[in-house]
């Protein structure tokens, strides 16, 4: 996660006399993401070390989804980031279902499973629940963030990148060309001009 923190950085210091340096190494709240990470990411080597995995794509793709999150998060695109965030919920409770229900594992291996909402009445949750898999008040705390993170897939106002656009708020995708790479950024009401290599899109 060091070696991450720093090349964000890295990548940010390259940008010439831009505005939005970010120190992502000496930065609380990307240290509090990073910790969550690591946890995260440290519970599947655990249980990849233990062969304690039901299905071992949805392990793995759950790992891969928080590096893509982290990726986006320290480029600014915020939402996106969150869109990833609930693929992992959905990754983590998936294969708990599955180990209740084998036939419906052989359905998804077939590429023959529709997979069930989260939240709901009938939803995976309130299965998990029903069987005594996992309890109150986890139960509640998970639906809610499944809830909170399902708002940037839908695009409710206030997640959306271009929120209150309507109220005469500008935000600008900016294009960075540095060398052979191509960074993307988000910034409201004002155009980042770094020299001529910004494109605004």
């Amino acid at each position: 996660m060091r070696k991450q923190a720093r090349a964000f950085t890295k990548m940010l210091m390259e940008v010439p006399r831009s505005s939005n340096y970010l120190d992502f190494y000496q930065d609380a709240q990307f240290g509090q993401v990073a910790k969550y990470a690591i946890a995260l990411k440290c519970c599947i080597h655990r249980i990849l070390e233990d062969a304690g995995f039901y299905s071992l794509a949805h392990v793995l793709e759950a790992e891969s989804d928080m590096d893509c999150s982290l990726l986006l998060a320290s480029n600014f695109y915020y939402k996106q980031a969150t869109l990833m965030l609930s693929s992992i919920l959905e990754e983590i409770l998936l294969p708990i279902h599955f180990c209740e229900n084998v036939s419906d594992f052989d359905n998804w291996k077939g590429n023959n499973y529709r997979t069930p909402n989260l939240r709901g009445r009938d939803g995976l949750i309130q299965r998990l629940l029903k069987k005594n898999i996992i309890y109150e008040p986890l139960a509640t705390q998970t639906a809610n963030l499944y809830g909170n993170l399902s708002a940037y897939v839908h695009g409710s106002q206030n997640t959306l990148v271009h929120q209150n656009i309507h109220l005469g708020e500008v935000h600008r995708v900016v294009l960075l060309l540095i060398g052979r790479s191509v960074f993307y950024g988000m910034t409201p009401q004002r155009p980042i001009v770094i020299d001529k290599q910004a494109v605004f899109c």
